[in-house]
């Protein structure tokens, strides 16, 4: 969950239409990944709370590993992005958001159009992505950087 600071940076980032975890407009569709259990439980009464509509949202449990490749199911196309995320919040275990950004982007689940991808960095930056996005410059860019967030900007064969 993102502290109020985190939340506000957020908001001075991204305004998202369709989303993987806790942003989005009454029409989108908010799909959350938590391996706790326990904490799955206490996010979905916090988006209920949140006047989220039950067909708006699903926790999913589990890692993010194993849930990325089920993630299809739950899509429904949506204009201009098809059956992928515009938007893809990452705050969970840094040292997940590379593997996880690939699979997402192997899965088809980034936007070819424009993905923005949110990294909530509380410690040192991984330089693994820096070299992804120096190494696919077609692919990914950092759109904008505040204090403990970055976002990645993924548009396949962007020029």
């Amino acid at each position: 969950m993102l502290n109020e600071s985190e939340g506000e940076a957020l908001d001075k980032v991204v305004r998202p239409s369709r989303v993987l975890e806790l942003l989005q407009p009454a029409n989108g569709r908010l799909l959350a990944v938590e391996q706790d259990p326990a904490v799955a439980d206490f996010g979905e009464e916090i988006i209920l709370v949140a006047s989220f509509k039950q067909s708006q949202f699903q926790v999913l449990t589990g890692s993010s590993g194993n849930t990325i490749p089920t993630l299809h199911p739950f899509m429904e196309p949506a204009p201009g992005t098809g059956n992928a995320f515009n938007l893809v919040l990452m705050d969970h275990d840094p040292q997940q958001y590379l593997v996880d950004l690939l699979a997402l982007e192997r899965e088809g689940l980034l936007c070819l159009s424009g993905c923005s991808i949110v990294l909530i960095i509380r410690n040192q930056r991984d330089k693994s992505l820096e070299e992804l996005i120096s190494a696919r410059p077609d692919c990914y860019s950092i759109k904008s950087q505040v204090p403990g967030m970055v976002e990645l900007f993924y548009q396949k064969n962007r020029t």
